[in-house]
């Protein structure tokens, strides 16, 4: 009885945190036809991903100008759901790890996106000091970073402390 009482006690709080979590970006599911799209540019993603961590050779990888269209096509039709401009970060962030032909030709489009998203203070926005460290943009990490550190999630705060803004250092994962 007393476990009962505990959570009906915690769950509004619970409840206003996952409310939080809605306001800066969902993963919602993509509609109906846009699902196979969705699949295939997740299959993309996992084999730029055995290619960062070497497990498939780089060459194996299908056009990686096609990989990136793919993944910009269902951020531009799907703009309001947060997984597909995740899954277009990540996708360039992977081809700049493994020397992929990409990554220059896309980081202007990222840059873009993730200025408007670091304003408006979304969940990409979240992720802006760590992919301005990989693009080398230390001092807008920087700045992103100390935006960023009033953010009360004990688990965020520690990510944060974990991103290098310069070169030198190890970054987070």
């Amino acid at each position: 009885m007393a476990l009962r009482e505990g959570l009906r006690q915690e769950l509004p709080e619970r409840a206003d945190v996952r409310g939080d979590v809605r306001r800066r970006g969902t993963l919602e599911r993509p509609p109906a036809s846009h699902v196979a799209p969705y699949v295939g540019a997740l299959g993309q993603l996992l084999s730029q991903t055995f290619a960062e961590g070497k497990v498939l050779p780089v060459s194996s990888l299908w056009s990686e100008v096609g990989m990136m269209a793919w993944y910009e096509r269902l951020r531009t039709e799907l703009p309001n759901l947060l997984a597909p401009r995740l899954i277009e970060l990540r996708g360039v962030l992977l081809s700049q790890s493994y020397g992929g032909t990409e990554y220059a030709a896309r980081l202007p489009l990222v840059m873009a996106e993730l200025e408007q998203a670091d304003t408006a203070g979304n969940a990409v926005g979240r992720l802006a000091p760590l992919i301005y460290a990989r693009a080398g943009k230390a001092e807008a990490c920087e700045t992103a970073k100390t935006r960023l550190a009033a953010d009360k999630d004990p688990a965020f705060a520690k990510w944060l402390a974990a991103v290098q803004c310069r070169p030198s250092q190890i970054q987070a994962r």
